[in-house]
């Protein structure tokens, strides 16, 4: 069966050759990475100086520093683009002025809309951490106010608990 990687290797070699790329697939001997080497020329480049061959790794680690990089990178590492597979795809369909596959438009749009509702729920975890800490220095400033702000154990909780009831808080 093949790993992970080489399924998105795949995926991306076969949408790059429906765009008019050539490309071919590989894998790491010493990870479960795969590679594609895709290469595009246009029409009418006899002498090959238009010709344009990307290096796309797909791998769930970094590589070390003393490794050559991959012009293009999926996976979830910190080198990874961010759309995955679908915007390393769309990147090949811009670079030759050709439309985005409907199945990797959808892709990109999945994305967006995760991505969308990461942000929501991002912003309501802050919205709810900020009203925590107000909360908190609410309660603080009123005890320091009382002087009772230096009780310590159970006897600090239970005078916490009673000024967040007065406060209805």
């Amino acid at each position: 069966m093949p790993s992970r990687n080489s399924a998105i290797a795949d995926r991306i070699a076969r949408h790059a050759r429906q765009l008019g790329w050539r490309a071919e697939t590989s894998g790491s001997n010493l990870s479960s990475s795969a590679y594609v080497v895709a290469t595009w020329s246009p029409a009418g480049d006899d002498d090959g100086l238009e010709t344009v061959t990307l290096k796309i790794r797909v791998s769930d680690h970094d590589l070390p520093p003393s490794y050559g990089r991959a012009d293009l990178e999926v996976g979830p590492h910190g080198g990874g683009h961010v759309d995955g597979w679908a915007g390393v795809v769309a990147r090949l369909a811009s670079i030759t002025d050709q439309p985005v596959p409907a199945p990797v438009r959808r892709e990109l749009n999945r994305l967006g809309r995760l991505r969308a509702a990461r942000a929501a729920f991002d912003r309501q975890v802050d919205e709810r951490r900020l009203a925590q800490v107000e909360r908190s220095e609410r309660v603080t400033a009123v005890m320091v106010e009382r002087g009772i702000n230096h009780l310590t154990g159970r006897e600090r909780k239970d005078a916490r608990s009673k000024i967040i009831r007065e406060l209805g808080l």
